[in-house]
């Protein structure tokens, strides 16, 4: 649903002469921001029947944001395929060129990692210090 509402705007904007497509956002908003230009990078590779000023605004995707926290995931190597891992660093790679995420340097929400059972895991830890 989300990917038909994102290429009808695209090409709407599209035919108006939009030339750049950026997402933006502050903290979570940012986070939110940094998955919807992968999901646009995504949807590139996806769709080769896009029109190529649609396709030229999905792959030109820019992410800017401010304190965000780190919204991915890193799974070891070990466990991806071979497959995956060239996706991977396809993402990375776009995402290194592409995304820019400002931060103060003594705001903890950016240094936040992308797990979803990071503070279970970090309030165990401390408990397992405590007893």
């Amino acid at each position: 649903a989300y990917q038909h509402a994102l290429l009808t705007a695209l090409k709407e904007e599209a035919d108006q002469g939009t030339s750049a497509f950026i997402c933006t956002g502050h903290s979570l908003g940012g986070a939110l921001a940094q998955v919807a230009a992968m999901l646009a990078l995504q949807q590139s590779l996806a769709a080769a029947d896009l029109p190529e000023p649609v396709k030229e605004l999905l792959e030109g995707v820019h992410c800017i944001t401010f304190a965000s926290p780190m919204p991915f995931h890193m799974t070891a190597e070990s466990s991806l395929t071979p497959q995956q891992l060239a996706k991977r660093q396809w993402a990375l790679g776009k995402a290194g060129q592409q995304f820019d995420n400002y931060v103060n340097n003594n705001d903890v929400v950016p240094m936040l990692p992308g797990e979803l059972d990071f503070i279970q895991t970090f309030v165990e830890g401390i408990r397992a210090k405590g007893a």
